[in-house]
């Protein structure tokens, strides 16, 4: 294909997207084959109720209403909340401003999700967040995720000319560990905790708090996951 920074999007957006969603609306069988990545993290069953942590403007949130009835979108800014119920209405989503770290799930959820947060939780949080998604979900219900995959990935799979892959190769750690600089288009600096995974050391991480959670790469650019908890939940604090 043409090296340009303008055929991914293209080619995503009105190509693959729109062969995957076809298949999985008509053909369960040829969806599950030729799109595996996301046949094995949302699968074809329909849930009743997810839950979405950092909900963000709603992109994801759209995608999520494909497979259930009903979604509480948590986030901290009611501002990007605000833009993602101009996407997807009240009728089917609830919308909670709160800090996801400080945050109590009212009830359980068959589905929890978040997208590129899971590399923005700080080490300190770590555990204290995945208690959280343990006490949000229902049982038998399922945690999903995807994320930035490791810079490493990038520079050594990604295109030479990929527009996100040279920032994400030289961003500069402001502690020498989790805590990265970002600069923006207006010039600003900002530093934000930013801990890239690769699949295999997410995956023995989370094991180690007593989730099961199967998780791969594409080709360069992103992880994604499933999975649950293997103990018994917690009660829900009322």
């Amino acid at each position: 294909p043409p090296r340009s920074t303008l055929f991914p999007y293209t080619t995503l957006f009105r190509s693959v997207y729109s062969v995957a969603y076809n298949l999985e609306i008509w053909d369960p069988v040829l969806f599950a084959r030729y799109c595996r990545g996301k046949n094995n993290v949302q699968g074809r069953g329909h849930w009743l109720k997810a839950l979405e942590l950092a909900a963000g403007s709603g992109n994801r949130t759209a995608k999520l209403l494909l497979r259930v009835d009903r979604v509480t979108a948590v986030d901290t800014s009611p501002g990007v909340l605000a833009v993602n119920q101009a996407k997807n209405g009240t009728e089917r989503v609830e919308y909670v401003t709160a800090d996801v770290f400080n945050w109590t799930p009212p009830q359980r959820y068959n589905a929890v999700f978040f997208s590129f947060w899971i590399s923005r939780v700080p080490s300190a949080r770590w555990e204290a967040f995945w208690d959280l998604v343990c006490r949000a979900l229902a049982p038998g219900g399922t945690v999903m995720f995807c994320d930035n995959a490791h810079p490493e990935c990038a520079q050594r799979n990604g295109p030479a000319d990929w527009p996100v892959a040279d920032p994400l190769r030289t961003s500069n750690c402001a502690d020498g560990g989790e805590r990265r600089q970002r600069q923006l288009r207006d010039g600003s600096t900002h530093t934000i905790t930013k801990r890239y995974w690769s699949p295999q050391e997410l995956e023995a991480d989370v094991a180690n708090l007593g989730w099961e959670v199967t998780i791969h790469d594409t080709s360069f650019a992103f992880i994604y996951g499933h999975g649950s908890h293997q103990s018994p939940l917690p009660e829900i604090q009322t």
